[in-house]
């Protein structure tokens, strides 16, 4: 990744009657065309999440804008290319008259599908990352878990991962604790989110000591406003992990 390339941190969609242009602005000008979801934009927060800590990159543009069509054929995929503002980049779905029809999950899983699909168009040289992704997403929904940071030390290797969940239910956080000379995984109780927003403000580094492991918050004011709920820093006695269940 060159120095002027962003990595993805948030894919939005819009209802539109017709296919945009090249440095259109979008809205969603047709509001309610496809009675979409209320986690339509959750969906696409959580895509971009997982593949942020993959270090995925649509060039300069940071932001993925989708526009959601009846002007193309069902399930066709356009790239438009660069968006209103410099750090979009704009596609468009063809979505046919009885997608209202569908059921929310089945409506989510369509839309899903095409995004990983246009994003491998943007990308194709990240299409083994965006197929593991995207089998990540099939297999564990809103649940699947996003790395937020990780640290090293001699004895263990210490990761903070959060879920992007559904608007109705409940954001964790999860500190796994993987012993180096063993390679036994012990994990803290999950430790529920406000919102899963605030896990940017809460975890700007770790720090670990033989009894504890510290989570440093940032220390900007917009992150204090949202971190301003919670005792500071997030503290995980080792003494509480418990052994990581695979099954």
């Amino acid at each position: 990744m060159d120095a002027k390339s962003r990595l993805l941190k948030d894919i939005r969609y819009f209802e539109i009657g017709h296919v945009p242009v090249k440095g259109e602005p979008l809205h969603s000008s047709s509001a309610g065309l496809f009675q979409l979801p209320k986690d339509i934009h959750r969906l696409g927060r959580r895509i971009a999440c997982l593949l942020e800590s993959e270090k995925f990159s649509l060039g300069g543009a940071d932001h993925l804008y989708v526009a959601l069509t009846p002007a193309l054929a069902a399930e066709q995929v356009v790239c438009i290319g660069p968006g209103f503002e410099r750090w979009q980049t704009c596609v468009a779905f063809g979505l046919p008259p009885r997608f209202k029809t569908l059921s929310a999950t089945d409506k989510l899983d369509r839309i899903a599908a095409l995004t990983f699909e246009a994003l491998r168009m943007l990308v194709p040289q990240q299409a083994a990352l965006l197929e593991s992704v995207r089998l990540r997403l099939l297999e564990c929904a809103s649940g699947t878990r996003v790395l937020r940071m990780t640290k090293d030390t001699k004895t263990h290797r210490f990761e903070v991962w959060f879920n992007v969940p559904a608007a109705d239910e409940k954001a964790y956080l999860h500190v796994v604790a993987r012993d180096n000379a063993t390679g036994r995984m012990l994990e803290a109780p999950p430790f529920p989110l406000a919102d899963y927003e605030h896990v940017f403000g809460l975890v700007s580094s770790i720090s670990a000591t033989t009894d504890t492991v510290k989570l440093m918050p940032r220390s900007s004011f917009r992150a204090r406003q949202s971190t301003a709920g919670y005792a500071l820093p997030l503290r995980f006695p080792l003494s509480v992990f418990v052994p990581v269940n695979h099954d």
